[in-house]
């Protein structure tokens, strides 16, 4: 039996407790990452683990069994859409999702394909792996104009070589009075290289070194493009495609390297 004292100090606690918001004390607790590393990331030993993990304290009320076997880009936005109607908020953690080396949306794809795994740092130019096929994946910006859908806004692998394309585009924007650097060109400035207001010829002749390398890096997987914007796209794959020469073009040098635009549509 309870004493008169520990009989009101339940009491107050009890009060105390039905006062409290506790629908703002379940976004509180809720666990936003988890003890796990890259590498974790990387194989299947402990998938159904994680997956658990993500189920559980992103999206509880997501229904683990609809995850896929391989890459279907309709299949998978559909799902992407599901975990974004349950809890937005949660969905941006999960496209952005901290690990060392791991870019936006990998994450999530690891959740949603059963059959998927990070491709890890030794891994040149993939960064998932489904049963035997092996991916690219780049978050972008997409716009359209009349040639299709572009993603632009995004990086070729360090790998690649472009210092002397970077100095080449450098001096023909010092030719022409056109503002840019060796480390920064911006869009503008691109467009009046490429589109007449000063000589095309010349700039077509970088771009088209700066083509070859690119194909060079995108020739061996398919790419997946996910859109990396701010907005209800967020974390939707745009495209699945093996890139061709044609598809690829200049946007900008910036940060010490040249961003590309390609037709992903």
């Amino acid at each position: 039996m309870l004493s008169f004292q520990q009989y009101i100090t339940e009491r107050e606690t009890n009060i105390m407790v039905g006062d409290l918001d506790l629908e703002f004390l379940r976004k509180a607790e809720r666990v936003t990452s988890f003890n796990i590393s890259t590498k974790d990331f990387e194989s299947l030993k402990h998938k159904k683990e994680i997956q658990h993990l993500i189920n559980k304290h992103f999206f509880p009320k997501f229904d683990i069994s609809k995850t896929i076997n391989g890459v279907n880009k309709n299949t998978l936005n559909k799902l992407i859409d599901e975990l974004k109607a349950e809890d937005s908020t949660m969905f941006s953690k999960l496209h952005s999702y901290a690990l060392k080396g791991v870019g936006p949306g990998e994450a999530a794809l690891f959740f949603l394909i059963n059959d998927a795994q990070l491709g890890g740092g030794s891994s040149a130019g993939v960064d998932l792996v489904v049963g035997s096929n092996k991916y690219e994946i780049k978050a972008v910006q997409t716009t359209q104009d009349i040639g299709g859908l572009i993603a632009y806004d995004f990086k070729l692998g360090g790998t690649v070589r472009l210092t002397d394309i970077m100095q080449d585009l450098a001096k023909l924007a010092d030719f022409y009075k056109v503002s840019g650097s060796k480390t920064e060109i911006n869009k503008s400035s691109i467009q009046k290289l490429k589109n007449g207001d000063v000589s095309s010829i010349d700039f077509s002749a970088i771009e088209d070194r700066y083509r070859k390398r690119a194909y060079e890096y995108f020739k061996n997987h398919e790419v997946i493009f996910i859109n990396n914007s701010k907005t209800k796209k967020q974390g939707r794959i745009e495209a699945i495609k093996k890139i061709k020469p044609q598809d690829i073009m200049i946007e900008r040098v910036t940060s010490g390297t040249i961003k590309p635009m390609v037709y992903i549509d």
